[in-house]
């Protein structure tokens, strides 16, 4: 239920200025209008600026308690400084969530369980106890309610105290373990394993444990560059772009059989270079890109995976709205995204040659709200064209692109779209791959401001106060375009170059 506000923990580190801002704003959009009335004029005093006041002071919220209660409510009770705030969590509709607040009361008067609700705290009926009512929906859009008054819709001093009281929230929920207990049948006692690792983790230790030679087998046979690199079914999954002129990009599937490349479409042609690709379920999707004259596409075309390398599972679906070549795809949520992206080349007065051209970038985002059907969204804030994508925590984690200036975003999904710029890198790089790994963002790979490929791997913790960037190590798995594949629970690195391919099956113990 508390999906919007849990996810939007990994975006805590990303809101400092905006937490700021909401933290003042809490007395600043205190209206005229709502100051008018005695009764909201009481409980904006006893509660938001009592919580204010201990916030200003420097206080961090501390859990006392917490209950899971039924009819979609949870319960928090919040410990800032010397006093208890209660606070109650609420889906109260679809894609809706409504907080709420309660009179404050001394921390040291705290000894009463709430599990049928606040009212145990209070030794007396819930409607009785003043309160303030935050209610959002899918954006920013909050409304306020106080006591059992008439609901003032869309307050800016409704979504300052949100921000604020979902931040503490955030902050007062554990850190993921890295280890869990389980009862033993053999020494017939509680004994702690390590949690598992997700697919970034397995990465990022195999990539950080791989020192020298690893076993390797033959890459996809023919490509001069990587375009996208997944797995579906346990296999596999890679399409090449070569740099032959008007050679079309090529679907290749590892089967136990070696490479099996998957027929291209009959009735219309892939793009040469530039497409964005992305895997959902048994379809591939293939997003623009350029024909072989250079010229962006406006094409969306899938493949049904489950057809072997038959040409006949390829299909075009409706055309994007505009040509797009490079964009960051943003999946793994309900609407895929693209971001940036080139919309065509120019070229300065006197340039005759081909390779002099300039890519006229980007900024818009699109959205595919349905099959065939695209909606603007916030544009991102900065250059992401090319940029690796990972989703996790209710965002989508954008990395550095083309630009090559070690620039991270995060787009949360979780708040009705916002984006929010992370803390660069500390080199100028772009066009590496991005992990998550618990609350961990990692970023290796890709190349420096002058071209040069990098193999450093670098760290953000996202649940610290004040995230920064820690390089991790190197690896020449993770260098320039390579990508770090999760197939079947092992990690392959797979490299794509002129001068041949390469499969790298890494070993979360090392060498083998």
């Amino acid at each position: 239920m508390l999906a919007r506000l849990q996810h939007g923990r990994a975006f805590e580190a990303l809101h400092h200025d905006v937490l700021r801002t909401a933290q003042d704003e809490v007395a600043t959009r205190w209206t005229p209008g709502l100051a008018g009335d005695a009764e909201k004029a009481q409980a904006h005093k006893d509660i938001a600026l009592a919580l204010k006041a201990r916030l200003d002071r420097g206080e961090r919220p501390e859990l006392l308690g917490e209950a899971e209660g039924k009819k979609g409510v949870d319960r928090y009770l919040l410990k800032v400084g010397d006093m208890a705030f209660p606070v109650e969590a609420e889906q109260s509709g679809y894609q809706e969530v409504s907080l709420r607040l309660y009179l404050p009361i001394p921390a040291k008067r705290v000894n009463a369980r709430f599990d049928k609700g606040f009212g145990e705290l209070y030794a007396r009926p819930l409607k009785e106890v003043p309160r303030i009512t935050l209610t959002r929906g899918n954006g920013p859009t909050t409304h306020l309610k106080v006591n059992d008054k008439a609901t003032d819709r869309d307050i800016s001093y409704a979504w300052a105290l949100f921000e604020v009281t979902a931040s503490l929230i955030r902050q007062v929920q554990p850190k993921p373990k890295a280890e869990k207990v389980v009862f033993d049948p053999v020494l017939e006692r509680d004994v702690k394993v390590p949690a598992p690792l997700g697919p970034g983790g397995r990465a990022v230790r195999a990539l950080l444990a791989a020192q020298g030679q690893v076993p390797a087998s033959a890459g996809p046979p023919v490509g001069h560059d990587l375009v996208f690199a997944g797995a579906w079914r346990g296999q596999l999954l890679t399409l090449t772009s070569r740099r032959t002129e008007g050679a079309q990009a090529q679907v290749w599937l590892q089967t136990r059989d070696g490479w099996a490349q998957v027929e291209a479409p009959e009735h219309f042609q892939l793009p040469c270079r530039g497409a964005s690709v992305y895997l959902e379920q048994d379809t591939l999707h293939v997003i623009g890109g350029v024909d072989e004259a250079g010229k962006p596409l406006d094409t969306h075309l899938t493949y049904d995976l489950t057809r072997g390398t038959d040409a006949r599972g390829w299909s075009r679906r409706p055309d994007l709205p505009a040509e797009v070549a490079w964009p960051a795809v943003l999946s793994g949520t309900r609407e895929p995204m693209l971001a940036g992206g080139v919309a065509g080349f120019y070229q300065r007065a006197g340039q005759e040659q081909e390779k002099l051209r300039r890519p006229q970038g980007l900024t818009r985002m699109l959205a595919q709200v349905q099959p065939g059907r695209w909606a603007q969204r916030a544009a991102a804030p900065g250059e992401v064209t090319g940029a690796s994508t990972v989703e996790a925590h209710g965002c989508i984690f954008v990395g550095p692109g083309n630009a090559r200036e070690g620039k991270v975003y995060a787009y949360d999904t979780a708040q009705g779209g916002q984006w929010a710029a992370l803390p660069d890198l500390p080199v100028r790089v772009g066009l590496g791959q991005l992990f998550v790994d618990g609350d961990r963002l990692i970023y290796g790979g890709g190349f420096d401001a002058q071209g040069r490929p990098s193999d450093a791997l670098y760290a953000l913790r996202l649940s610290d106060a004040e995230p920064r960037w820690q390089q991790l190590g190197r690896s020449p798995y993770c260098a320039g375009l390579a990508r770090v594949v999760d197939v079947g629970g092992k990690p392959v690195s797979v490299m794509v170059s002129p001068q041949g391919s390469r499969a790298f099956h890494l070993d979360l113990g090392g060498n083998r």
